[in-house]
């Protein structure tokens, strides 16, 4: 009994434990599923990670190009399909398609904040930028406030990589003077594993019964 009653404790901290940090593929959403764009305000659950995506015109997935991945873009029009994809002559990067009209694209979490510890940028060609001093806007919700600025894609991903708490939305946009289309290749937060944890517990616990029965 002694054995279970510990193998219950064990498996009642696993459960209650911190959430791993891990990586969130917007690219690897595209292999997987196929490039696909959705209106504005969709919510998906990619990589375990309930979000929401908010765009000035469409959310765009698009995969791999010359065996580069690419990301999370923005698509202007979308063709009518089951699968939507983006409309011949109409680009899926965050660029400026059309003169004085920046595209921007915005990702809230669904299940409250969480820390942001990590991002990857490539560019039109699917090259990875997280080093470039081109420039992109960007802004940071957190639970103490706003953050926001115009820096280069290096500085952006070195501010995140340092870890920013608290996270309830961010969001990246095209800048006009300096800028590069871009994509966002991935992002890197806890996600959720008190299931895997779980269920890691109650196979333990099922080894102390059985190990208790030999006894």
């Amino acid at each position: 009994m002694k054995k279970i009653l510990t193998a219950a404790v064990v498996a009642s901290a696993m459960a209650l434990a911190p959430a791993h940090a891990g990586l969130v593929s917007f690219a690897g959403f595209a292999a997987s599923n196929g490039e696909e764009g959705f209106v504005s305000g969709t919510s998906l659950t990619i990589d375990g990670v309930s979000m929401t995506f908010t765009s000035t015109h469409n959310p765009y997935f698009d995969g791999v190009s010359g065996g580069k991945p690419a990301g999370l873009g923005v698509c202007r029009e979308l063709t009518m399909a089951a699968q939507p994809q983006c409309a011949i002559g109409s680009d899926d990067s965050i660029d400026e398609d059309v003169a004085g009209d920046p595209e921007v694209i915005a990702i809230s979490f669904d299940d409250g904040a969480l820390p942001l510890q990590g991002i990857s940028f490539r560019d039109g060609a699917h090259n990875l930028i997280n080093d470039s001093t081109a420039l992109l806007n960007w802004a940071i919700v957190t639970e103490s406030g706003l953050l926001i600025g115009t820096d280069s894609f290096a500085f952006v991903h070195d501010m995140i990589s340092a870890g920013i708490n608290g996270v309830v939305a961010f969001g990246f946009g095209f800048a006009d003077d300096g800028g590069d289309q871009f994509y966002i290749e991935s992002i890197e937060t806890p996600i959720p594993a008190a299931l895997p944890l779980l269920l890691s517990g109650i196979a333990g616990l099922g080894f102390a019964s059985r190990k208790q029965k030999s006894v």
